[in-house]
Order: C-alpha cells, then structure tokens, then sequence
C-alpha cells in the first residue's frame, strides 16, 4: 500500500485555495454577473485584498486585465507600481497604469485626500474599461470592508441605501452608463482573503497609512469596532447580515420607485428636471424621499450625499409651497413650485414660463383671505 504524504504548505493551499475559489466563483457569476467573454478590468494596488482578487480570477478562467493607479501620496507609491507591473507580466497579463497626483488634485477641488483620491481612481479604472471594452470593473472590497462602510454610514445617519452598504454589482453614471463596477469579494472576511495569499507565496505591498488613525475609516476598524466586539463577539457577522437584509429590502424600494418615477416624470434636460406635483404628493414619503433625490442625481451625478435635512426640507416645500415659489435645494440646485409641476434645476437655470410672465408663473400660492379682501377694496383715488 502506497501513502501519499502532503506538505503542510500543501495541505494549506488545498483548504485556503479550493473554500477561497468556491466561494468566489460563486460570486463573480451568480452576484456580480460576470462572464468569460469578456475581459474583466481588475484594480490592483499591490495589497493582500487585491492580489486575491486578481489571482483568483485568473484560477477561474476569467480574460482579466490588471490596472493600477499611483496616487503618489506615499514614498513606496513607485514600487508598489512596479511591483505590480512585474506581477502582470508574469503571468502574462495585459497591464495599464497612471500616476496622478491626489494631494493637488484635491487642493484643486477642494476635496478631502480621501474623497479626492476615490475620484481620480474610479475616473482611471473607468476610462480604462471603456478604452479595452472591458465588460466589468472589479475591485477587492470584501466583507470587513462592508461592515466598516455600514458602520460609518450608520454614523453619518444615513438611510436605508446608506445602511445597505456596498452592493455586489452596481452601475453608476457618474462613471459609466452601461460598465458595471463588481465587488466579488464582498462576501469573504480579510483573515480568508490573507489565507489565501499566503497560500499562493505571494507577499503583498503593505500599506502603513492603513493604521493611521487620523482616517475615519482606519479609527473604525482599529478603535470602534474592538470595543463593539466587547459587547457582541459577532459584531462583524451582524453588521454583514444586517447589511445584506437591508440591501434586499432597498432593491425592492428601488423597484417601487422606478414605477413612481415614471408617474411623476414630465421632462428633463442638463439644467433642470420637471414632475408632476399631483402625482408626487400622491406618494408614500419613502417614495416620495427617493423621487426627489434621484431627481437631484440627475442634475448632481457626482454627489455622493444627498443630507436627509435637504430632502426633508424639499418634501416639505412641495407640500406646502412659499409665496416666492422657490427655495435653494443643496448643491447649487433650486426647488421651484410652478403650478401642477416642481422643478429641480442649477442656479443657473432658467424656469420656463410656457408663454406666461414668470413673475405670475412664480405666484403659486393663492392669496391669503385678507388680501383677497384689499383687493375688493374700492381705491380711495
């Protein structure tokens, strides 16, 4: 009788490889929608995260190509680049990079370093996607990084998409009309992921801003949720499950909202969008909240948060609408009440007066009693 004897490094690439595999093949063609046809654009920074992800879909057959972004806030950023560069050639990859200067870039804007590098690096991945007819972008966030964004949102106060947190799939205008960002990592804990990299003998970049507590994020992950899992042990494992409830109930909403949408929906160009009051108010609140604010996302792609004071403050306009027939909105966006429409438009924006003076069109409110009573006054003259 013949034994076979395994290294233990074998043994550990058997479990960590073959769980690590299933798990995300399972979510890259039933939850992000992907398919071998196409190439697939694969943001990878050097890190654990994202070399799991890149090996990963190379070992399930997917046509990938490897796109890094050197944000040029650190020292490493260069051989972070090169180590990926070298990475992709390796295993005989397609490879594009850009380095781009985020600190300026968000001087420019007037952005945080966070927000500002988020930008130019979706902005990159994107045009990369569109430019290789790429079918996906895909990018490493997974499940620890969910319950950090849940948890962060929960704080900001956010609502129910807020607290749905990342979604496996989602298309956004703000960067492509028809190319989906992915996640297929969402549902794979960071202590899995490094398994599995270790298994590979691969040794990611690492990143030392990653423990720097002056980010929201990283005091997060470093501070809050320790002293959560104080009070819960499965703190992650509930915030993940809740997260995903929430995401199932958010799309049914979305669904009912597309349906209120095209109700209220009249007209719209790059200026200003037009709906129909009487249909609005006809509305439950929640769908009513969800009207308006896809309507100040078509005039306002890029703005990530919509406040809830502003739409409150919207909603409660539509109803009960000023003498003036306008009110500033958020983001250099007015609400006007004109009639059976309202109208969402930049300041620059002219309203329409279809044929009527404006200053009349503008007059919605009906006079009050009393000055319905001076104006049956005989004049004194």
């Amino acid at each position: 009788m013949k034994y076979t004897l395994f290294h233990f490094s074998e043994i550990r690439w058997c479990y960590n490889g073959i769980m690590f595999l299933d798990v995300l093949a399972q979510a890259a063609s039933e939850k992000c929608g992907l398919t071998h046809d196409e190439p697939v654009l694969v943001g990878v920074s050097g890190g654990a995260d994202s070399l799991a992800l890149l090996v990963g879909m190379e070992k399930l057959g997917y046509k990938l190509i490897v796109a890094h972004l050197d944000h040029a806030l650190r020292p490493e950023s260069a051989g972070d680049a090169a180590f990926v560069e070298t990475l992709a050639e390796a295993r005989g990859l397609p490879y594009v990079s850009a380095w781009v200067d985020v600190s300026q870039y968000a001087e420019d804007q007037g952005q945080s370093l966070e927000e500002a590098a988020r930008e130019v690096r979706y902005q990159f991945l994107f045009d990369q996607a569109r430019r290789h007819h790429a079918q996906a972008v895909a990018v490493a966030h997974h499940a620890d990084d969910q319950v950090e964004t849940v948890l962060m949102h929960f704080l900001r106060g956010a609502g129910l998409p807020g607290l749905s947190g990342m979604a496996y799939r989602r298309t956004l205008e703000s960067w492509d009309s028809t190319i989906p960002l992915v996640r297929p990592l969402l549902g794979i804990w960071r202590e899995e992921i490094e398994g599995f990299v270790a298994s590979t003998g691969l040794t990611p970049r690492e990143d030392a801003t990653n423990r720097d507590l002056t980010y929201f994020r990283n005091r997060l992950r470093h501070a809050l949720l320790p002293e959560l899992a104080t009070y819960n042990p499965q703190i992650r494992e509930v915030l993940w499950r809740v997260s995903s409830v929430l995401g199932e109930e958010d799309r049914f909403l979305v669904s009912l909202a597309e349906v209120a949408w095209d109700d209220c929906y009249i007209s719209e160009t790059e200026e200003r969008v037009q709906l129909s009051r009487p249909s609005f108010l006809k509305l439950s609140t929640a769908l009513q909240r969800r009207v308006l604010r896809r309507a100040i996302a078509r005039l306002r792609p890029a703005l990530r948060d919509i406040g809830f004071k502003a739409v409150e403050r919207g909603l409660a306009f539509v109803k009960t609408p000023s003498v003036s027939g306008t009110i500033d909105l958020v983001a250099r966006l007015n609400l006007a009440v004109i009639g059976e429409r309202f109208i969402v438009k930049t300041w620059c924006a002219h309203l329409p007066d279809w044929g009527k003076p404006l200053l009349i069109c503008l007059l919605y409110t009906s006079p009050s009693p009393r000055d319905r009573t001076r104006s049956r006054m005989p004049s004194s003259a």
